[in-house]
């Protein structure tokens, strides 16, 4: 039984990031192997969007009802504390496991509050690591600015009557990082595939057993022509979110360098808009346009068009303060593009072949000049290739389902 915020294969681009989840992919994958019976359990605010078994998985929809507006802004206010500190989900998701008699649950994510099941059931789960919410909510913040400053230099109406911004979402991660480590301490197995996460686990809890299960991709990166060889026009690609750790401010303190240095670039940053709040925010701290420096926020966009411009790209950029695994770095690694990344969290795993294309969170100067030095023989799509197999990955979730069922 897989539990996750997605509802998966039947609805891919729900609640997902830049097109189809990669739990979609790691579903369709488990779908292809006759011996395995799955279901998927996912909360929805949809009264019984979809339930009952399509293709080759049961669906279970944990339906939460949507709160009323008077209701959300008590949670804004505070409720957030008592909500998340209690058990929410133990009476949506026990029936679900008691129709499907699971012999696994596969639990994506210590930020789900669906990690509690493990204190209700005696069904083995493993926790299948993704970001790790005490290392990202102490790196929320850039390095020269802090929740105080923040408040001082942006404080929209959303973020001051209503509370659901930024601050809020900072508030409530910090919650929620006191429950990963409660979780954490709890679960007895965990998959994962950076030296980082299985570092996390093994001093959060020593006892616990690490599987190293790398994820599948999605469909379209597979099929899709590999980069080749650009030359002239120096085109940079970044895939991020709208949130501060993500690294917008380091494009931007950058792109300022680079302008400089080159007559002719673009940088292209996938998953921000124009009119994003961290957008407005680093535009005024900094006091740098992205328009002046040659940034394009092209929002959030599908696979096939970010295929698109990877393959045009020059060089892709990971510029974050914190992850773990992104899939971003690994879809331009697969496709054979040039990467350069910050050196935090589990990134390094993930550029273990080139160690020279890591440079150090926040340093605008050294990203420029790695930028600048960037060849086309600095790409890592050999060892993307062999890390994305879907075959491979198949044979390390069975090896390791049947490790916990022998345990």
């Amino acid at each position: 039984m897989l539990a996750s915020t997605s509802p998966g294969i039947l609805r891919p681009g729900n609640n997902s990031y830049n097109g189809a989840s990669w739990i979609s992919s790691l579903q369709g994958l488990l779908e292809e192997d006759p011996g395995v019976e799955l279901a998927l359990v996912f909360p929805t605010k949809d009264n019984i969007p979809f339930s009952g078994k399509h293709g080759r998985t049961v669906y279970f929809p944990l339906y939460r009802p949507e709160r009323s507006a008077l209701a959300k802004l008590a949670y804004y206010y505070g409720g957030y504390r008592k909500y998340l500190s209690e058990d929410h989900i133990t009476p949506l998701l026990l029936p679900a496991i008691e129709a499907f008699k699971p012999d696994i649950i596969q639990i994506f994510g210590t930020e789900s509050d669906m990690a509690f099941i493990m204190s209700q059931t005696d069904v083995p789960c493993v926790i299948h690591l993704q970001g790790l919410l005490e290392a990202y909510h102490r790196a929320f913040f850039p390095l020269d600015i802090n929740e105080k400053m923040f408040r001082r230099e942006f404080m929209s109406f959303r973020e001051k009557v209503l509370r659901n911004g930024i601050l809020f979402n900072y508030r409530e991660m910090g919650i929620r990082a006191k429950r990963e480590y409660e979780y954490m301490r709890l679960c007895r197995f965990f998959m994962g595939r950076t030296d980082w996460d299985r570092s996390m686990v093994n001093t959060v809890n020593p006892y616990a057993t690490y599987f190293h299960v790398d994820e599948v991709l999605r469909p379209p990166f597979y099929g899709a022509g590999k980069w080749r060889p650009k030359s002239g026009h120096l085109s940079i690609v970044s895939t991020i979110s709208d949130t501060l750790y993500k690294g917008f401010d380091l494009i931007l303190r950058t792109a300022a360098i680079l302008k400089d240095m080159v007559d002719d670039f673009t940088w292209t940053v996938v998953g921000v808009s124009p009119s994003d709040p961290t957008v407005k925010f680093f535009e005024k701290h900094y006091g740098i346009s992205h328009t002046e420096v040659n940034v394009e926020c092209a929002g959030v966009l599908l696979a096939d068009k970010i295929i698109s411009l990877l393959q045009d790209a020059s060089v892709y950029v990971h510029p974050s303060y914190i992850d773990n695994s992104p899939n971003s770095l690994c879809e331009a690694q697969y496709l054979g593009v040039p990467a350069v990344a910050t050196n935090v969290g589990g990134v390094s795993t993930l550029m273990a072949s080139q160690p020279w294309n890591l440079v150090p969170a926040g340093d605008a100067h050294a990203l420029a000049a790695s930028i600048m030095r960037i060849t086309p023989e600095d790409n890592q799509m050999a060892d993307a290739i062999k890390r994305h197999d879907k075959a491979k990955i198949k044979n390390e979730l069975l090896s390791a389902y049947k490790s916990i069922l022998n345990k």
